[in-house]
């Protein structure tokens, strides 16, 4: 547990003081109306995401008890480029780190469980949208589409599937000037293997969100993540968590940073063994564009 802290705080300091180097946030935005647009990934703020995660995982190989607590991070740069007068680019890479997760295995008398740490696999999202939203029900909808792609980056075996993946991914977004609710859906299948003796990469995700802005630059919602995986039994396949998020926009040394609390549960989990409850710590700093004006 004390490396686990040591490492966090080490996350959260670099995260803290690379944006500042970087640049301040965009000039013009007050803090409350950053926070508005960080709950919306098709915007166009730049920002250092970083998460905290404490995962209680439990099932049917622990006699249905909710422990064996996994700790990791992720580390998820918001990059929006400019491409044209009208259209951007939204790039997200994910560089997770997993800090002691529990690994079932055969044992001599049932199932033991290793614990490994490492880096898992990166993941690579890109998405094309329009910079101005359309009309909709008194506000503005958004809508993207894109790839999404997997690196087999992971330290260890059991860290991550040792594949090269790809597939599609889209976003849909509306917005007012109190509400953002939306979706992002992604799927990766394997194009090349690092391990022939796996099944194929054949996984996706949707995560589903809705904000509600508060005053004082708070805001209350949620942004839970479905995952499936076909290659699971029919009773591992899915994941499907609630849960609530509250956040709140603020300046740290003249930087504009964004902190959220979120706890989720698992309606629906993995029979055997997966993810039951989770608390997670947000820290998002927002940086200044490294990237100006139009590519095209």
């Amino acid at each position: 547990m004390n490396n686990w802290r040591r490492l966090q705080a080490t996350i959260l300091a670099a995260t803290l003081t690379l944006a500042p180097v970087v640049g301040h946030a965009q000039e013009g935005d007050d803090v409350a109306e950053l926070g508005a647009k960080l709950a919306n990934p098709l915007s166009d703020v730049w920002a250092l995401f970083t998460e905290f995660d404490f995962i209680w995982n439990g099932g049917r190989l622990e006699d249905g008890d909710i422990d064996r607590p996994t700790y990791s991070a992720a580390f998820q740069p918001i990059l929006p480029i400019s491409l044209t007068d009208d259209y951007r680019l939204i790039a997200r890479p994910t560089v997770p780190i997993v800090w002691s997760a529990p690994v079932p295995g055969p044992g001599t008398t049932g199932v033991d469980f290793d614990r490994n740490t490492g880096l898992g696999d990166t993941t690579l999202l890109l998405l094309a949208a329009r910079k101005e939203p359309y009309p909709l029900f008194g506000g503005g909808v958004m809508a993207a589409l894109g790839t999404s792609l997997y690196f087999p980056t992971a330290t260890d075996d059991d860290l991550g599937a040792k594949q090269w993946g790809m597939g599609p991914a889209a976003a849909l977004v509306w917005k007012n000037e109190l509400v953002t609710v939306g979706f992002s859906p992604k799927y990766f299948w394997e194009y090349a293997s690092e391990d022939t003796r796996r099944p194929d990469l054949n996984q996706g995700e949707i995560l589903y969100f809705f904000f509600l802005n508060l005053p004082n630059a708070w805001q209350i919602g949620f942004a839970p993540k479905i995952t499936y995986d076909h290659r699971a039994e029919p009773h591992n396949k899915w994941n499907l968590p609630v849960g609530v998020t509250v956040a709140k926009t603020t300046k740290v040394a003249s930087q504009a940073v964004k902190f959220q609390l979120g706890l989720e549960y698992s309606v629906v989990s993995q029979d055997d063994f997966g993810k039951r409850l989770l608390l997670k710590f947000n820290v998002i700093p927002v940086i200044a564009p490294l990237i100006k004006g139009n590519i095209f």
